[in-house]
């Protein structure tokens, strides 16, 4: 009977070690995802220092531009930024007044930060509107992001906000997401004939990394973009930063990216 009870335990010893074994082979295919590629209908901007990467149609009924803000604004926090990206339909080449979509990504040093909180954001942002905490899951999250799965893993924390500006403008959301040692916010902006991202479609469709952006391939040279075109975009958007230009395509990309126009 002994010997019965020790073959048994045996067993179920190798059945468990079998399993852990299946599971740890499996882990790595099931977390391995594709970097971000541009192709013919969608353009990929990296930021590596950053580790953040934003993948997205380059055309609606009019181009999709993007462009890197390097000059003083009004932050949503009240550290500066460390990068500022604006990628936003180029209504102004169809001569069009009203506001167009766009998407606004902040990365920030979460080390000049601290611990996230309500009273981190920036004053001035705060006085030009009224914004609440909101509670989303995961799924609302990445359905207006793009975050994928395991980008959702690599996050430490989540926050959501309802942003409502006090000029009447389209109330949008705006996302925390810190992944030391960066904390980055994403916002969008839908066009000023447009409701809420949840009454009317965007037509800026993204895919965002925030965590293991290597394997990323930019073609968005934000770098190249000509002097004077951050002046020009923060004052159409009054949104900060003192950053300097980002090396947005990864060794060996050179040739394929774009410079901004």
């Amino acid at each position: 009977m002994v010997s019965f009870k020790k073959r048994v335990a045996t067993a179920g010893v190798l059945a468990v070690n079998l399993a852990l074994s299946a599971c740890l082979a499996l882990a790595p295919s099931a977390n391995a995802e594709p970097g971000l590629s541009y192709d013919n209908d969608h353009d990929v901007i990296v930021l590596p220092d950053c580790d953040l990467a934003i993948r997205y149609n380059h055309k609606t009924f009019v181009p999709v531009k993007a462009k890197l803000i390097a000059q003083d604004h009004v932050s949503f926090l009240k550290v500066p930024p460390e990068k500022v990206v604006k990628i936003f339909e180029d209504y102004e080449s169809a001569g069009m007044k009203t506001a167009p979509e766009q998407i606004l990504l902040e990365s920030y040093d979460v080390g000049k930060i601290g611990t996230f909180a309500f009273n981190r954001f920036n004053k001035p942002f705060l006085d030009t509107a009224r914004v609440r905490e909101v509670q989303f899951t995961n799924e609302r999250v990445a359905k207006e992001t793009g975050l994928s799965e395991t980008s959702f893993h690599a996050i430490t924390a989540l926050k959501s906000f309802e942003v409502v500006p006090k000029s009447g403008e389209t109330p949008y959301y705006l996302f925390v997401m810190v992944t030391p040692p960066r904390l980055n916010i994403f916002v969008r902006k839908m066009r000023g004939t447009s409701g809420t991202f949840d009454c009317d479609p965007a037509v800026i469709v993204s895919q965002l990394r925030v965590v293991n952006t290597k394997d990323c391939i930019a073609n968005v040279d934000l770098a190249a973009q000509p002097t004077g075109t951050a002046k020009e975009s923060v004052a159409k958007d009054g949104v900060t930063n003192n950053a300097a230009a980002v090396n947005a395509a990864p060794a060996g990309a050179a040739s394929k990216t774009k410079p901004v126009q």
